[in-house]
């Protein structure tokens, strides 16, 4: 059984520039580097502490590399948020985010030409009304917190933004 995507090729004149653009423009770490003649390496980047990665391949060593054509996109907890700090390490975006039916989208490009998209992913709300990124975590509370939230929960009828909540935990 397929248990991940291990790996998505992007076909590259310059390793060495690729390899500079994903790690220090767009903030990725070097998951596994091995050569594979004089002139090339396989390199694989990603996230730190992903489990997919990109290759960032040569196109001397893939005859076809033209015909194969990169439509990768990566999830992030702000597109707007990750969209200014790539922008002030020099990542060109030929979309600025924008809000689509699906939700927030840019799309970036590689100084080979290949573009790039980001997105959020869909957040999980709690019972309470609040919501939840990929990236955030669940404060450990007491059961008296736990308690008191529910019954402010179903006193109100209705459901409390995670500030409306903080705000009054927070008083």
């Amino acid at each position: 059984m397929i248990s991940n995507i291990a790996t998505a090729a992007v076909y590259v004149e310059n390793q060495n520039e690729a390899l500079e653009f994903w790690t220090e423009k767009v903030g990725f770490v070097v998951h596994r580097e091995k050569r594979m003649s004089a002139e090339a390496s396989w390199i694989e980047v990603g996230p730190k502490g992903a489990r997919s990665c990109l290759v960032i391949f040569p196109k001397t060593m893939m005859a076809n590399w033209s015909e194969r054509k990169p439509s990768i996109v990566f999830d992030c907890d702000s597109v707007k948020d990750t969209e200014t700090e790539m922008n002030a390490r020099g990542v060109i975006f030929s979309q600025t985010p924008q809000e689509m039916g699906w939700g927030t989208f840019a799309i970036f490009t590689d100084p080979e030409g290949n573009s790039f998209g980001l997105r959020e992913p869909d957040k999980l709300v709690d019972p309470f009304g609040h919501e939840w990124g990929i990236n955030q975590q669940l404060k450990e509370q007491t059961d008296e917190e736990t308690q008191a939230a529910a019954g402010e929960y179903f006193a109100n009828g209705k459901k409390q933004s995670a500030k409306e909540t903080e705000e009054r935990s927070s008083a």
